[in-house]
């Protein structure tokens, strides 16, 4: 990201002022919050259909499948950062 948005930002902050730029990154910023945020709660829901997409032997066995699904959305947060 910012070898993409440091160079916009710096031009942006030059043609249209320190204010404009403070703006523009809390724009920036509260729409990647935003869209990381649920891509992470849909990821969490959404678990037990993509452990089945990723690992359908695994539906085989209920244990290794209900443990496969927890771990899923522990480590989800993680992973979508």
């Amino acid at each position: 990201m910012s070898s993409a948005f440091v160079p916009v930002l710096t031009e942006y902050r030059q043609k249209q002022g320190e204010e404009a730029a403070v703006r523009l990154v809390r724009i920036t910023f509260t729409f990647i919050l935003v869209v990381v945020g649920l891509v992470c709660v849909l990821g969490i829901i959404f678990s037990p259909a993509i452990v089945t997409v990723v690992s359908p032997g695994f539906v085989k066995s209920p244990e290794k499948f209900s443990m496969t699904v927890l771990l899923t959305r522990i480590m989800f947060p993680s992973c979508s950062v």
